[in-house]
């Protein structure tokens, strides 16, 4: 399992979602979800992060930093962190716009 899995599986077992139920209100199917889940899918890009925060309930940042930590070394986030302001202002408001 990746971080980002582990991440997704925790913040959707707190919403008290099943798997169907989550996927239904991400547009994808279980099987995607699980997959995710599971880390035999790769992090997936911003707009599905955000289909799925929206369908957990929760800001999108802690999907975000997990996809990040699962792709990224320390160093590359932290060169990210000082080049970009947007990140900057994402991580600091734990992913509220």
């Amino acid at each position: 399992m990746t971080y980002f899995g582990a991440t997704l599986r925790a913040l959707r077992d707190e919403a008290d979602l099943d798997q169907r139920t989550a996927a239904t209100r991400a547009d994808c199917t279980p099987g995607h979800l699980s997959r995710l889940e599971c880390g035999r899918r790769p992090a997936p890009m911003p707009a599905t992060l955000r289909q799925l925060a929206v369908a957990i309930g929760l800001p999108v940042g802690p999907l975000v930093a997990a996809a990040i930590l699962d792709r990224w070394s320390p160093a590359d986030l932290a060169e990210a962190y000082q080049a970009d302001p947007y990140l900057r202002r994402l991580l600091r408001r734990g992913g509220r716009s």
